[in-house]
């Protein structure tokens, strides 16, 4: 009887061959780069769209919670304080921009950088006209909120801007009219360009209809980096 040993054979059964990994052909490789920057195109710009849309709701959860807090200045001392002047506040020189320190001083009784606004010391002229007079705390300012690579510190929006303005109900009859303001003054974006408003197409500026509001905030929000000009739908309205 004739034995036939099939040990040093190569077998023919797949199964029984030895594992081997196939190396990814140049086409495979470059479908697959294809693939991902398609992608890429697509989630950026989606994802820097949703970031944008979260700092205009956080921006406007500030200029709400100023709104309250200049209410609660009301109540306490009859009035709104002046946060606004002529002078260079952020990168602009304009009527109705914030000013940072005068912010401060009014609602939150300390100057931007955290210390004390002594009415005996040389702040007592600011603290007087802006009718802080008792240093009372009617807001917590964040840290964030806070550009402390100037000097003096600046206040800024969520996004960074420094140009905020503010308009009043001055003869407090619960509108902001024409009446109360004529001055809707440009302001600059952070990242670029400048958001001119339009007193009656943005504000409402107008006798017969006007805002109900004791006091308005509006910033450039996220602005345009080739520094055209914002539109109204880019910048943020604390009362829209």
């Amino acid at each position: 009887m004739m034995l036939t040993i099939f040990m040093n054979q190569p077998s023919n059964n797949p199964t029984l061959r030895s594992p081997g990994r196939r190396a990814f052909t140049i086409i495979e490789l470059l479908t697959v780069v294809s693939c991902i920057t398609v992608l890429m195109a697509i989630t950026v710009p989606i994802a820097h769209g949703l970031r944008n849309r979260a700092l205009k709701v956080r921006a406007k959860a500030q200029f709400g919670q100023w709104a309250t807090a200049m209410e609660q200045f009301r109540v306490e001392y009859g009035g709104y304080p002046v946060l606004s002047g002529s002078g260079t506040v952020g990168s602009s020189t304009q009527d109705n921009l914030i000013q940072s320190d005068r912010f401060a001083v009014a609602l939150t009784g300390r100057h931007m950088d955290g210390t004390d606004a002594d009415l005996r010391g040389p702040s007592v002229q600011a603290a007087k006209k802006d009718g802080n007079t008792k240093l009372l705390s009617f807001y917590n300012l964040s840290p964030d909120l806070v550009d402390t690579s100037i000097t003096p510190p600046v206040l800024m929006d969520s996004f960074g801007n420094k140009d905020i303005a503010v308009l009043y109900d001055n003869n407090l009859d619960g509108i902001i009219n024409i009446s109360d303001q004529n001055k809707t003054p440009p302001v600059k974006g952070v990242n670029g360009g400048v958001f001119t408003p339009n007193p009656t197409a943005d504000i409402n500026l107008t006798q017969s209809q006007g805002i109900r509001a004791g006091v308005i905030f509006y910033s450039a929000g996220v602005g345009n980096s080739s520094d055209d000009p914002v539109d109204s739908d880019q910048a943020v309205f604390s009362w829209k």
